[in-house]
């Protein structure tokens, strides 16, 4: 398997390293576990975003663990859209901090 590091050099990895590794087993499988829950990932394949703040967040959230730029982008973008004009309390209520 070969990996590029975020520099752009480029790695030729033994099985052995592979092996210690859950993620790049699992890719090699075809099969990733991603810490995103199943109501998130719907939204990102219908390429919708939710009203729910909380739910927001954690669109942003697994659009930023995939790097999917677009959606990182929109769901900040909503996000900052929402909080505007809001009180602390009302911010910490769309948040979920309440």
């Amino acid at each position: 398997m070969e990996l590029v590091t975020t520099e752009g050099i480029l790695y030729n990895v033994s099985a052995e390293f592979i092996a210690k590794s859950q993620i790049l087993t699992e890719i090699l499988a075809g099969c990733v576990r991603v810490p995103i829950s199943n109501t998130t990932l719907r939204y990102l394949m219908k390429g919708e975003y939710p009203e729910d703040g909380q739910e927001l967040l954690a669109l942003a959230r697994a659009a930023d663990f995939l790097h999917m730029e677009n959606e990182i982008d929109e769901a900040c973008r909503r996000v900052a859209e929402s909080l505007k004009g809001k009180t602390a309390t009302e911010i910490r209520s769309f948040l979920g901090m309440i």
